[in-house]
């Protein structure tokens, strides 16, 4: 059993080293958003190519656009007036994306591949 934890303890180590939040580059999120599902234990949102994104909270949709600009993630909703874009820094750590919206706040989501 010791030997064994002196095998496994620092593999587990460098493994967790490895694992770090990444600032994504404009291009970046352009290329991935289309790919994947955001998701949460009771939400999911969906981007399209086409700047389109559909958002899913307890089984309510919103639809809305997004865009990317100066290297964040922006994005409008569909409330009938004129649109307010709100942007975010996005991060991601292996499968994690994370929001920071422009007062430092993060939203944690998965990334569950299309």
């Amino acid at each position: 059993m010791t030997r064994l934890a002196a095998l496994l303890i620092p593999t587990l180590i460098a493994g967790s080293a490895l694992a770090a939040e990444t600032r994504l580059s404009g291009g970046e999120i352009t290329a991935l958003l289309p790919e994947i599902t955001a998701k949460t234990y009771d939400t999911f949102q969906t981007f399209s190519e086409d700047g389109s994104t559909d958002y899913r909270a307890s089984g309510r949709p919103s639809t809305g656009r997004w865009r990317v600009e100066d290297n964040r993630y922006c994005s409008t909703w569909n409330t009938g007036g004129t649109p307010i874009w709100t942007c975010y820094e996005v991060l991601r750590d292996g499968d994690t994306l994370i929001w920071v919206d422009p007062n430092g706040e993060r939203t944690v989501n998965t990334i569950e591949r299309k």
